[in-house]
């Protein structure tokens, strides 16, 4: 099966911008910005209600992650390989649980030192609700089980690996019912998982609506990959400029709720519509869905996007993403009594990327290979489909 090296480095692109994001929200002015009302700071709105938003687009980003993890999952079943559900399921849990619980408990620990009752004063409160509730054994089996609650307490990245977990335990069986099928039946399984988030009752506990939410973004992505030749072949036969419009329009789609926030007046219908949560997750995910076809079919993307500087994104990408959010609360209550913010603000992204390579070949790699040596025997094929794009 052929690994697609590009989509790594897709994937450690937008982990980068889940840490601008979360950089920027550490200040007051960018976090009431995510209403998407104008603060009237104009280094603020020329950074959140234009373009350049794309620089720290983390919602964005954790919608291509769904849809990336319905493709990479996706691809070992469109190839034929059979289903170990067992394998499978131990290689999940090695890839996804076991770097996510290390981290939360290195979080309690440092809470324990550096936390500062009250939070740093001058900071957002996005800030400094984190670590604001004491450990107790409830508040830990909400993190062991990852219920999907209080999970911006001890790593405020960790509410989509919930979503990630659970969507992953059926999604083989989704693959196999649309490996078969024709476009029609993957456009119908599509409506009806985005229905069956709203047949459900508005008020069940642990997050589960938004999972069902969630799962349409994985069912997108399985569907493309279904489709990825024959896209491919109808995106090669198009001309240079079609190429460059095309990718234009996936920017404005991925960037949906932000492009036109400068000038759009806050009570009219098109602000409206740029601000509706559902409509902008579709833009950004036909955006998202763009953005691999270039990926996989562009010569000169694919180019780009194997330099070493993505692909060493690209490889400690999961890492980064679990990460930041400590070193961001780390840093911050170490430092902020002797240094300046905007120092400690510039300080995140290196410390980040240099903690993530550490816990990426310290944590992530060996609870990899744990999970491969577990299964090995008992299905190598299965293995050695997951390890081609080690997703």
């Amino acid at each position: 099966m052929r690994r697609y090296e590009s989509l790594d480095s897709i994937r450690g692109i937008a982990a980068l911008a889940v840490v601008f994001s979360h950089m920027f929200i550490v200040f007051p002015a960018f976090y009431s910005a995510l209403s998407l009302q104008q603060n009237n700071q104009l280094i603020v709105d020329l950074l959140a209600f234009t373009p350049l938003h794309l620089l720290w687009s983390g919602h964005e980003a954790v919608v291509l992650f769904f849809i990336l993890s319905g493709f990479v999952l996706s691809l070992p079943y469109l190839n034929n390989r059979k289903l170990v559900y067992t394998n499978y399921i131990v290689q999940r849990v090695f890839r996804i649980y076991i770097p996510y619980i290390v981290i939360i408990l290195f979080s309690i620990i440092l809470q324990s030192f550096l936390y500062t009752p009250g939070g740093i004063a001058g900071l957002s409160k996005w800030f400094n609700w984190m670590w604001m509730l004491p450990l107790s054994p409830g508040l830990f089996s909400h993190f062991l089980f990852m219920s999907g609650e209080l999970t911006h307490n001890y790593n405020t990245a960790s509410w989509s690996l919930v979503h990630e977990m659970r969507i992953s335990l059926v999604f083989p069986f989704i693959v196999l019912l649309i490996r078969r099928k024709n476009l029609l039946f993957d456009l119908g399984l599509l409506g009806l998982v985005f229905a069956g988030r709203y047949a459900l009752p508005i008020d069940l506990p642990y997050k589960i609506n938004d999972t069902f939410y969630y799962a349409l973004f994985f069912v997108i992505g399985a569907v493309l990959a279904k489709h990825r030749e024959a896209l491919g072949i109808l995106f090669l036969k198009t001309g240079t400029y079609f190429k460059i419009s095309l990718f234009a329009i996936a920017l404005l789609l991925y960037n949906w709720h932000w492009n036109f926030g400068m000038v759009l007046p806050a009570d009219s219908p098109l602000h409206q519509l740029f601000a509706d949560r559902i409509i902008g997750d579709i833009a950004i995910g036909i955006g998202a869905c763009i953005f691999f076809l270039f990926a996989i079919h562009s010569a000169w993307t694919e180019k780009i996007l194997t330099h070493r500087i993505p692909m060493f994104l690209g490889k400690v990408s999961y890492s980064l993403y679990l990460v930041h959010p400590v070193v961001i609360l780390a840093l911050f209550y170490s430092l902020h009594a002797w240094v300046h913010p905007l120092l400690i603000f510039a300080m995140v992204p290196f410390v980040s990327l240099a903690i993530a390579t550490v816990y990426h070949y310290s944590v992530e790699v060996t609870a990899m290979k744990t999970g491969k040596l577990l299964t090995s025997k008992k299905a190598p094929k299965i293995s050695k489909g997951f390890e081609a794009q080690k997703y």
